[in-house]
């Protein structure tokens, strides 16, 4: 899709499975540019250069490849980095009676002076 050598890509070189040019390529490329995925060579937005994270993606097989890697990792995040809901909900009963012990604390010492 883009040439090897200069990361360059043409509104040409969007084409389909069939290898036909690509109906909707200025869209696909203005999508591709909100991405950060290709930035414009000319002022005329008929050529783009890959950027980095574009040329990673096309050289890690595309992007279906990397949205799945992205849905993969977030599937697989460490547990201790979510709080099961039952161990929130004993922070906050040991947090309602320190408050308490506190309170009657204070009116103890309160009703002594």
């Amino acid at each position: 899709m883009f040439t090897a050598e200069h990361k360059i890509l043409n509104l040409t070189d969007f084409k389909n499975e069939q290898g036909h040019p690509l109906p909707g390529g200025k869209m696909l490329a203005e999508i591709m540019r909100q991405k950060e995925l290709i930035k414009p060579c000319s002022e005329e937005e008929v050529s783009y250069k890959l950027t980095e994270l574009g040329q990673y993606i096309a050289e890690s097989g595309g992007w279906l490849n990397h949205v799945e890697k992205i849905k993969g990792v977030k599937k697989n995040t460490p547990k201790e980095f979510k709080k099961p809901k039952n161990e929130v909900k004993r922070l906050n009963l040991e947090l309602i009676l320190a408050g308490i012990i506190i309170a009657f604390l204070c009116m103890l010492i309160v009703s002594c002076i």
